[in-house]
């Protein structure tokens, strides 16, 4: 079953979306199955995936009902050309073109025929001039995909490109997939740490990414979902019989405390708290811990906090010296850890956002890039052991097993 992580906060550009973006990458990196889902009207989760939504099902079809999960979500592909598509399966393959069967997914159980339809044509999408450069052949990530052997596992894989030509049913931008993996290197030098990787041997690895998208529409329709019976379990509802096809399912929570962040903590298990050690950013973690102890109390739940990551960071300002243990005395009482490693403020991180990569594809040598490692080893060691909600630390705390088994 998968693990679920929300994460939040009601205060905008702190580095929530940023963050969640790098640990997606760094999990699919490390062999595992994610499925992100971008509950944040301004989409830029799934900007940074190359995802174009106009005339596109996204995850406000899929809450309203208008779609099924396998027509809205869209198989996120790091190639020699990224390119984002419904999960592909039911493509035949040919021998003599070497095209490469796609005849299971992880979405291939429970499916009707016209929902395999449905996720039959995997379209290209974004703009091919910065995704290109975004995710060359010499892009780290691209790379760690491309030795994935992916095109001989079951799901089709993240190592395959989409052509430009018309499908057959003259739909711009739809093609054939075609095979091109190739042989990546060791995860460890590209700045991702190793430990509990997963594969055929070192350096292979069989991870994807799925997106369910968002757009500005979504946030049109919160009073139309507001009004619904049972509406913080909408998303639930729509995602519930795939959980045991993933490993993480990481959800991107607005900048508020709306119908979407209640349907995003109904589905979670956990929540990650993204903050900068600044006044203003931290002024609403009481609020967004009550709401969680509320769900706790009032649906039976039992979310906890799987950690707090500093982001945006300057270890020389007398405010941050003085909120870390502000905010690690908070920790205490809630049951949760600041995490050990913060993440400085870089211009790296505002350049691979404007070519759609992750901080490990643009920059894996970058003191970010290590940094996010770091933090994530630790931070995946409080989410594969969870405390009970709301637990005080006794002294010392605990000591995270870190790394992804």
């Amino acid at each position: 079953m998968a693990r679920k992580i929300a994460f939040i906060n009601q205060k905008g550009g702190v580095g929530k979306t940023t963050t969640a973006i790098q640990f997606a990458a760094w999990a699919v990196a490390r062999g595992k199955r994610v499925l992100a889902v971008d509950m944040d009207p301004q989409g830029n989760f799934t900007f940074n995936c190359g995802i174009d939504t106009e005339d596109e099902n996204t995850v406000t079809e899929l809450l309203l009902k208008e779609c099924t999960f396998a027509e809205a979500v869209r198989r996120v592909q790091w190639t020699s050309q990224r390119t984002a598509g419904p999960c592909t399966q039911g493509a035949e393959g040919d021998g003599a073109s070497g095209m490469e069967s796609l005849s299971a997914s992880p979405l291939s159980k429970g499916l009707s025929s016209e929902n395999s339809q449905a996720l039959s044509s995997p379209k290209q999408v974004g703009n091919p001039e910065p995704l290109a450069r975004a995710c060359s052949d010499s892009s780290p990530l691209c790379a760690i995909q491309q030795g994935a052997g992916l095109a001989n596992s079951s799901l089709g894989g993240a190592g395959a490109s989409l052509n430009n030509s018309k499908g057959a049913s003259g739909a711009p931008g739809r093609g054939d997939v075609k095979d091109s993996v190739g042989q990546g290197p060791q995860l460890g030098s590209v700045g991702i740490s190793t430990e509990g990787t997963q594969g055929n041997s070192a350096g292979e690895h069989r991870g994807w990414l799925d997106v369910l998208p968002s757009d500005l529409a979504l946030g049109g329709h919160e009073m139309q979902l507001s009004a619904k019976a049972g509406r913080e379990r909408l998303l639930w509802g729509a995602i519930k019989d795939v959980e045991a096809e993933y490993d993480y399912i990481v959800i991107d929570c607005p900048p508020a405390l709306n119908i979407f962040v209640y349907n995003s903590l109904y589905v979670a298990d956990q929540i990650v708290i993204v903050t900068q050690a600044e006044t203003f950013a931290i002024l609403g973690i009481k609020q967004i811990l009550d709401v969680v102890k509320d769900f706790n109390e009032s649906l039976c739940k039992n979310i906890s906090v799987a950690g707090m990551v500093i982001t945006m960071f300057n270890p020389n300002t007398k405010t941050s010296k003085e909120l870390i243990p502000f905010l690690e005395g908070i920790g205490e009482k809630r049951g949760f850890k600041v995490i050990g490693s913060k993440i400085s403020k870089s211009v790296k991180i505002t350049e691979a956002q404007s070519q759609q990569k992750s901080i490990f594809e643009y920059a894996p040598k970058s003191k970010q890039a290590e940094e996010y490692d770091l933090a994530f080893v630790e931070l995946d060691g409080y989410i594969k052991n969870p405390r009970p909600a709301g637990t005080p630390f006794t002294k010392g705390g605990i000591s995270p097993e870190g790394g992804a088994k």
